[in-house]
């Protein structure tokens, strides 16, 4: 069970860091 809750934390983390780098693409993006 602690394996299963740490991998799903991760999987949240790792989609957190991938929608700010979507927003943060899209920023960039819009800049020109």
């Amino acid at each position: 069970m602690y394996m299963d809750v740490r991998k799903r934390v991760t999987m949240s983390h790792k989609h957190k860091n991938n929608l700010i780098k979507n927003i943060f693409e899209m920023e960039r993006n819009s800049d020109k």
